[in-house]
């Protein structure tokens, strides 16, 4: 019985310690553990939210460029009120 029960606790202190090496190698050591996992979640994040970002830029430049091309009217009042621009001999004065 005494041998039964020694080969059993042998059997569990293997099988447990190796499991419990085998968890510390995936979580700490491995290439891919989880610590760079989280990385790698956050700059995913990171390149969505950018993508989001662009996305509504590209639409704003699409507003934009309609209401350029839309007449000469609309472009020389979208560069004076975006860029400024004026027209020779006129004082134009900006409130900052």
């Amino acid at each position: 019985m005494k041998n039964l029960l020694r080969l059993y606790r042998w059997k569990y202190t293997f099988f447990a310690g190796t499991f419990l090496f085998f968890v510390a190698w995936i979580f700490f050591i491995d290439g891919n553990n989880v610590f760079a996992l989280y990385d790698l979640s956050q700059e995913k994040k990171s390149y969505e939210e950018g993508i989001i970002f662009y996305e509504e830029q590209l639409t704003q430049i699409e507003i934009e460029k309609a209401e350029v091309l839309g007449s000469d009217d609309d472009a020389e009042k979208f560069a004076r009120e975006t860029y400024r621009m004026k027209k020779e001999g006129e004082t134009v004065f900006l409130n900052q």
